[in-house]
């Protein structure tokens, strides 16, 4: 009775040491597969930035891992420069916050912004004084949004960044009251407003002023709040589906999983959203180049560090 109670024992504790090899073993295993996942994607992204555009060229990247909430990848994390139409995300985002997805409104531009530059998709208005953009019906905050991101509507991001500055309740009020809305955004976030110039609301200006760590935190923040992400989201274009990236990605890993904003005007291409690693980590991303002559060669290098994202 006694042998047969101590190989009991014995092989009850070899079973128990079994199991525990084989939970630390998977652990391992697990961290060791997250690790080379993340070491092949910031190689990927260190190979991509060796090409020769970048000779001549600026450009600033950064990638947050929103599943390990923690920053994967930078390179000019805090270098300022245009966002082009990325930066219908900061106003987007602003009004999903301050004043609701359920906010109605009459979208009304009466003056273009300050430092606008007009070759970017945008038309003067037709007579002295006419309204840019003039809309009798009420619409809500949501539903302006769709157009305005999917299509990159510039004079409905105007109009809804002039609601940002109604809502002071100033007389007369516009960009500078527009720009405190968004300002209250970035000290949430930590962040030091007078790093940052917020000219208007579509990116049309010649004098905003941002960076991809402002992108990436604004973008993490609309994930991170269950009023804003929906609504947010559903109004971004998907790779190779529709709005404004409907042609991009196709037939790539990239294809109906990214979910950004484009931005395009003289000189500069922007692209900022979201994607699913491969791992299956949700991750939000900007990317700016600027010094562009070319916008399809800025926008083959940000497709290719999607495809790297996703793959």
């Amino acid at each position: 009775m006694q042998i047969y109670n101590f190989f009991s024992i014995f092989a009850a504790d070899m079973k128990k040491k079994t199991l525990l090899i084989a939970f630390f073993t998977g652990i391992a295993l697990a961290l060791h597969a997250e690790g080379a996942w993340k070491e092949r994607t910031t190689a990927a992204l260190d190979s991509l930035l060796t090409d020769s555009l970048f000779e001549s060229t600026q450009v600033a990247l950064a990638v947050w891992d929103l599943t390990d909430d923690s920053l994967l990848y930078a390179i000019g994390y805090r270098q300022r420069m245009r966002p082009a139409s990325c930066q219908k995300i900061i106003t987007a985002v602003t009004a999903l916050k301050a004043l609701g997805a359920d906010f109605q409104y009459r979208p009304y531009v009466k003056e273009a912004g300050w430092g606008w530059c007009w070759d970017d998709k945008i038309s003067q208005p037709k007579s002295p004084g006419a309204p840019l953009l003039s809309e009798t019906e009420l619409q809500r905050v949501d539903e302006v949004m769709l157009p305005m991101l999917k299509e990159s509507d510039n004079l409905l991001a105007e109009s809804m960044f002039q609601q940002l500055a109604d809502r002071s309740g100033k007389r007369g009020a516009g960009r500078r009251e527009a720009a405190a809305e968004v300002e209250r955004l970035m000290r949430e976030l930590s962040l030091e407003p007078k790093d940052y110039l917020i000219a208007d609301g579509s990116g049309l200006s010649l004098y905003d002023y941002v960076t991809v760590e402002l992108l990436v935190k604004v973008l993490r923040y609309a994930w991170q709040q269950e009023t804003v992400r929906e609504p947010f989201l559903q109004a971004l274009p998907i790779a190779g589906v529709d709005g404004t990236l409907e042609k991009r990605m196709k037939e790539t890993p990239a294809e109906d999983n990214v979910r950004a904003k484009t931005g395009t005007v003289e000189g500069i291409v922007s692209l900022a959203g979201y994607c699913i690693s491969s791992e299956g980590h949700e991750l939000c991303f900007a990317i700016i180049n600027q010094g562009i002559v070319r916008a399809r060669s800025g926008r083959d290098f940000q497709d290719r560090v999607c495809i790297a994202l996703t793959q």
